[in-house]
Formats: structure tokens, C-alpha cells, sequence
């Protein structure tokens, strides 16, 4: 059960690290490699979630009749 965790950490961690150099804080070679690992999980499009946003709305509304 902690691997999921530890892996999650580890992610955020190297995508903090990698941010944090973008403002200028030096980026040492293991979190540069790192985060070329990282890199393809993170989600960059613009599409929106249609199907996701309607399903989200139609729950609130289920909340809060009347709205």
C-alpha cells in the first residue's frame, strides 16, 4: 500500500524541484533526469472534458434541486 504513495511523492516532489528551477533555484542532474521521466505523465492539452463537466453538473443539480 505505501508504493502508490511513495511513487505519488516522489512525482510531486521532482515536478516541485523542476518548477522550482523554472524561478531559477538550481536543478541538480538526478532531479533533471528524473523529471524527464515524469514529463510524459503530465497532462498538458486543452481540451475540456465535455462528458466529465456534464456528469459533474448533473450531480449538483441532484444536490440542490431548483438551480
Amino acid at each position: 500500500m505505501s508504493l502508490p504513495l511513495q511513487l505519488t511523492d516522489m512525482v510531486a516532489l521532482t515536478v516541485r524541484k523542476h518548477a522550482e528551477s523554472i524561478e531559477g533555484a538550481e536543478m541538480k542532474s538526478f532531479d533533471a533526469g528524473a523529471f524527464d521521466l515524469v514529463r510524459p505523465l503530465i497532462y498538458t492539452a486543452d481540451e475540456k472534458f465535455d462528458d466529465v463537466m456534464e456528469w459533474l453538473t448533473g450531480e449538483e443539480k441532484k444536490k440542490r434541486p431548483g438551480t
